[in-house]
């Protein structure tokens, strides 16, 4: 799922880690966690077992004994710290998912835990207990004051919770804490990517209205300036028309930037108010027709993406075509799909994709903020008309209105 050699993300670590800190901050289960460990567990189970071997020679006033216990004591006391822990780190390095084969490492781990205490059982019952039948007549295990069957079950009960706490039974719930973790944390980096991937693609396209509104104005204004001798009825037109568009459309573009929701009802509005000016402007060289079901007009829809595509149809298509010209902005959904979509077009009786550039920048911000808004399911593509022209078609998923 990640690497195995490379520390755990913070956040992982502060939820995951535990009390011990340090080796923690490596997945657990790794080769370098391992390490980490054994450098603390190591120390602790041999001394353990020197503890165990001191307090027999010690209370036989035997030190060959004690050294002899020692051998044995302490391979096994660092068996128990070891072995279900180095077992579960070549699992979890060999096998992937790596849940399953990392709980049978640590149930091995047991198994070699309890049958190194069957094996220093029979060596104390060979070789420790007869030296303390010789210092106290009559002492044995089978004869005790309490060697009852609970006693017994206490005894093994206590030695199960040691050998789950020293043979990685905590770090088996610390590695399952650490994969919840890991996937909350995974989840929440992919959200904030997908985030910062959205406001790039709404910059851009910010971008792109910054320089496409000083055109339009621009050229809005040489036309009013030309007009006023000539048609001064057609410069007062115009400039009531670009004054209404201006009224609809600053508030939108200042909110609209950074906005993830819009609705098409007031993307047409501003390509409603954009075409009028044109349509002023242009005269009769030019029309519009918006054909969209008031019943679609409340479906969301990415904020200044349809007024990008009319003012790209103006600029690459109408302005660039020698006759006259026509746009149409239609709504539909298309239901043949796997998932239901609500597809927007703008059609142009322009010069055609041949003609133009009309694969340019503006296009794929489109496109890349559709893809951060709606991943595989938004699109955008491009069709030349038979009779000339393009059809620029947005797709993004139908929602049925409440």
């Amino acid at each position: 799922m990640y690497p195995l050699r490379e520390p755990l993300p913070a956040d992982v670590v502060a939820h995951a880690a535990g009390p011990f800190g340090g080796y923690r901050r490596y997945p657990v289960f790794s080769a370098p966690w391992l390490l980490g460990r054994c450098a603390i567990f190591m120390p602790i189970t041999g001394a353990l077992g020197l503890l165990q071997a001191g307090l027999i020679g010690v209370g036989l006033n035997d030190s060959k004994l004690g050294w002899q216990v020692a051998a044995y004591s302490v391979p096994i006391w660092l068996a128990f710290g070891t072995a279900g822990p180095v077992m579960a780190t070549v699992a979890r390095h060999r096998f992937r998912p790596a849940k399953v084969p990392v709980t049978l490492a640590i149930g091995l781990g047991l198994v070699v835990s309890f049958m190194g205490q069957h094996l220093a059982e029979i060596y104390t019952r060979a070789v420790v207990l007869p030296r303390y039948m010789a210092l106290f007549p009559g002492f044995g295990v089978s004869n005790g004051a309490y060697s009852s069957g609970l006693l017994i079950w206490a005894i093994r009960g206590w030695q199960f919770g040691l050998f789950c706490f020293l043979g990685g039974g905590v770090a088996l719930m610390a590695f399952f804490r650490e994969q919840h973790w890991w996937q909350i944390s995974r989840h929440a980096q992919q959200l904030a990517l997908a985030n910062r991937e959205k406001e790039e693609a709404d910059l851009r396209l910010m971008v792109l209205q910054a320089q496409v509104e000083p055109h339009f104005l621009f050229n809005t204004l040489a036309s009013v300036h030309s007009l006023i001798r000539q048609d001064p009825a057609r410069a007062e037109a115009t400039l009531e028309a670009l004054a209404d568009h201006l009224r609809v459309t600053l508030p939108k573009l200042r909110t609209d930037v950074g906005n993830a929701y819009s609705t098409l009802a007031e993307q047409l509005e501003i390509c409603r108010s954009y075409l009028t000016v044109m349509k002023v402007r242009m005269g009769p060289r030019f029309s519009f027709i918006i054909n969209v079901d008031a019943a679609l007009e409340q479906h969301p829809f990415p904020p200044l993406l349809l007024i990008s595509l009319v003012e790209n149809a103006i600029k690459h298509g109408i302005e660039r075509s020698t006759g006259s010209g026509q746009i149409m902005v239609n709504a539909a959904v298309d239901s043949l799909t796997a998932t239901r979509q609500l597809v927007v077009s703008v059609v142009d009786t322009g010069a055609g994709l041949r003609a133009t550039a009309a694969v340019g920048m503006g296009l794929n911000n489109i496109r890349d903020q559709l893809i951060a808004r709606f991943g595989p399911r938004g699109s955008l593509t491009l069709q030349d008309r038979t009779a000339g022209g393009v059809i620029a078609t947005v797709r993004v998923p139908y929602e049925a209105a409440a």
